[in-house]
């Protein structure tokens, strides 16, 4: 294995060993699974009816769950077994056994060339590792005219400490995470890859609780701290646009989200 390779897989290890520690609690995140925000994609998506689409890191299959009861053809695709044997026991509990789950990785995707409608990913390429290369894997299995959706959460534009500032303690609470892009750094990356951006939003915002949300991923107690007083000692700006509240001992804060809509010319 040369150098290249081993760099390429330590960030996937990081991943695999999160969320095969974590898959149950992902099963059951409200944040994952809430029915309002996956129908608000749906519609943004605006895909003919019955295509077939990827979901690209699916995790425990929600949004693939969501494309599957809009009457399109779903596979779902994630880098973590566990993750995966999550998924399909959803999709049984919900009568989607039409949905076939891919283990594999989003930067290599495994499909022919121009093969598929449409491939989505949600709240997910802040932990890749090469988001351009995901991009121009997307681009190659798509059919021309297919489209690509993605939503994830993002750093505001043209705001380095408040970028930084996100990211670090994404960090601290998750090691696997990568980086929160920009609206503006998803529209060059995509347009970059090959693809025309129809659509960038930027107004969506996930709401979490310090508490739950270091329970889903499992933070250690040890690091906890460090991560509250990020939160509590944050500039007055970082709190007034991440919507940091202290109530008592809980933190309540706003993630900003991004969504995007691109498609194969």
């Amino acid at each position: 294995m040369n150098s290249e390779q081993e760099k390429d897989r330590t960030p996937r290890r990081s991943v695999v060993d999160q969320y095969t520690r974590q898959a149950g609690k992902y099963a059951r995140s409200s944040v994952h699974s809430d029915a309002r925000n996956l129908a608000d994609l749906v519609q943004f998506a605006s895909l003919p009816a019955g295509v077939s689409v990827l979901d690209v890191a699916t995790g425990t299959g929600f949004t693939a769950f969501a494309f599957a009861e809009a009457g399109h053809s779903v596979m779902g695709l994630d880098l973590t077994s566990a993750m995966l044997l999550q998924a399909r026991k959803l999709a049984g509990e919900r009568g989607l056994e039409s949905i076939r789950f891919v283990l594999g990785r989003a930067e290599v995707l495994p499909f022919a060339e121009s093969s598929l409608d449409a491939v989505t990913c949600r709240l997910s390429p802040h932990h890749f590792s090469d988001v351009p290369r995901f991009l121009a894997e997307v681009r190659r299995v798509l059919k021309k005219g297919g489209a690509v959706i993605i939503t994830d959460t993002a750093s505001p534009d043209d705001s380095p400490h408040m970028s930084e500032w996100f990211n670090r303690v994404e960090v601290i609470r998750d090691p696997s995470h990568n980086l929160n892009y920009s609206p503006v750094q998803w529209r060059e990356i995509a347009e970059g890859a090959g693809l025309q951006v129809m659509n960038v939003d930027y107004s969506q915002r996930l709401s979490h609780s310090f508490s739950k949300w270091v329970e889903t991923s499992g933070t250690p107690q040890e690091r906890l701290e460090e991560l509250r007083n990020g939160f509590t000692r944050a500039p007055d700006d970082v709190k007034s646009f991440f919507a940091i509240e202290e109530q008592g001992e809980e933190i309540n804060f706003a993630w900003p989200v991004v969504r995007m809509k691109a498609v194969k010319p």
